[in-house]
């Protein structure tokens, strides 16, 4: 068996999903991938980033990247 791991406080999981690859989820000092999203969700996400840049157009603001 491997050691156990310690438990992670939360600014050291921020540093660490700041270079991560993938998403995470911190939950009582333990680290958890996080599954994919759906097409519906991701559907939602590309509605919603549009709809907003085009409310944004003409400001100095932009609309979040795809890491929502």
């Amino acid at each position: 068996m491997g050691e156990p791991r310690l438990p992670m406080d939360p600014a050291t999981y921020l540093a660490f999903e700041r270079e991560a690859k993938d998403k995470h989820e911190l939950w009582g000092g333990e680290v958890y991938a996080m599954s994919g999203a759906s097409l519906a969700h991701n559907c939602i996400v590309a509605n919603l980033v549009r709809r907003l840049g085009e409310r944004l157009d003409g400001t100095p603001h932009e609309p979040p990247g795809e890491r929502l």
